[in-house]
């Protein structure tokens, strides 16, 4: 029922209802699977140099504290899911039934699994950093972003690109994109 803390290679941790993490550092893979929401306590981080695998099938997943530092693939299930790294994040394969919102303090944020955001739900990547790129257009990946889609970049050479495979792309109004902007949408009728 309190924060859990974790220093270890390895970690497969697991509650049958709501988990909140502590400040941690995993060598190797983090798994985390849960009955409820997962969140962090406030002010801590977790440093995990492996795969972080969420697993939390129609609960939130709240990872927003900006010292977190993933170094490796990021894999979620999820609803309403809020990623924040302090540098870089690459996102493995997701899906994702509420909102997804993923922010890259000083580097880029770059995929290397599917990401599935489903039952029209906004998602949202922002790369804070200085010419810092989002490129969600990996070859052999499909992605399935089926509500909206907003981008953030910042610097001339903060260029971003998204296929979204068969499924309609819609870009928000809000997206501001410094660099270069490549987009592949789908149709409609699928």
């Amino acid at each position: 029922t309190g924060a859990v803390s974790i220093d270890a290679l390895t970690v497969d941790l697991e509650d049958a209802n709501a988990i909140v993490l502590g400040a941690s550092t995993v060598t190797g893979d983090y798994l985390v699977t849960a009955g409820g929401a997962v969140t962090q306590l406030a002010g801590t981080a977790l440093d995990i140099r492996g795969t972080t695998t969420v697993s939390a099938s129609g609960q939130n997943v709240t990872l927003a504290n900006t010292s977190n530092n993933f170094q490796n693939a990021v894999i979620i299930t999820g609803a309403d899911v809020q990623l924040v790294d302090s540098d870089t994040i690459d996102l493995g394969a997701s899906t994702i039934s509420g909102t997804y919102d993923v922010t890259a303090k000083a580097g880029n944020i770059t995929q290397s699994g599917n990401l599935t955001v489903n039952n029209s739900k906004a998602a949202t990547f922002k790369t804070e950093g200085t010419n810092a790129t989002i490129t969600l257009d990996e070859a052999g990946l499909t992605n399935a972003f089926s509500g909206t889609v907003k981008l953030t970049t910042t610097g001339s050479s903060a260029h971003a690109s998204i296929d979204n495979g068969t499924t309609a792309l819609q870009i928000t109004n809000g997206s501001s994109v410094g660099g270069d902007l490549t987009l592949v949408s789908g149709n409609a009728s699928g």
